[in-house]
């Protein structure tokens, strides 16, 4: 519902620095960034073009699903092979 009032998705990063996860110094462990595949896109159903709300929560359950996924392969890798990914 945020996303949508924003007209954009949009992803909160929680860490160190939750306030500013922009923070230009490295962590002292390093920082793993891992890109996935996009997901692919599609018309909404109705004929005005506006998805319904069904339409929004099916795409925002297949972008975690992908989220949870991207954060499973990559986890050992950035040093966290035991973490768990709580989307909230």
């Amino acid at each position: 519902r945020t996303s949508r009032s924003f007209g954009c998705s949009v992803t909160l990063f929680w860490g160190r620095w939750w306030w500013l996860p922009t923070v230009p110094l490295t962590p002292p462990h390093g920082c793993t960034i891992a890109i996935a595949e996009p997901l692919p896109s599609r018309r909404a159903a109705a004929a005005d073009g506006r998805p319904s709300d069904d339409e929004v929560e099916a795409l925002h359950a297949e972008y975690e699903r992908a989220l949870v996924e991207v954060f499973d392969q990559y986890k050992a890798a950035a040093g966290y092979p035991d973490a768990e990914l709580t989307v909230l």
